[in-house]
């Protein structure tokens, strides 16, 4: 979000769908951290708001995020098995990398 320049429209499409979000580490400076559906950041220096979110829902919107060791930790525990995850990158080897995910989109730079 932060590199193609699409946090205006992130936090338009938040807004819109009402939405609790987290930030990857990644992404900080993308969104206002003091707004009310931000639940902070995710992984092993998040907060436990962000982590139980993404642990117990129902569907996981990923926008360029990297599933990495020190934000999800174990890959089984996300989300819970009825769970889905929807996850948006213009890498497509970053898709299912380390989490395997339901719907997977590879966006055109510029798009994300």
């Amino acid at each position: 979000m932060v590199l193609g320049d699409a946090s205006e429209q992130l936090v338009e499409l938040t807004r819109l769908l009402g939405l609790p979000r987290h930030q990857h580490p990644d992404g900080l400076g993308g969104y206002p951290a003091t707004d009310r559906q931000n639940l902070g950041m995710l992984g092993m220096h998040g907060t436990y708001e962000a982590n139980m979110a993404m642990q117990h829902c129902d569907v996981l919107l990923a926008v360029g995020a990297r599933f990495d060791d020190r934000v999800i930790g174990n890959p089984t525990h996300l989300p819970a098995s009825s769970g889905r995850i929807i996850h948006i990158d213009i890498d497509p080897s970053s898709i299912s990398k380390r989490v395997k995910v339901d719907v997977p989109i590879v966006a055109m730079s510029g798009m994300c």
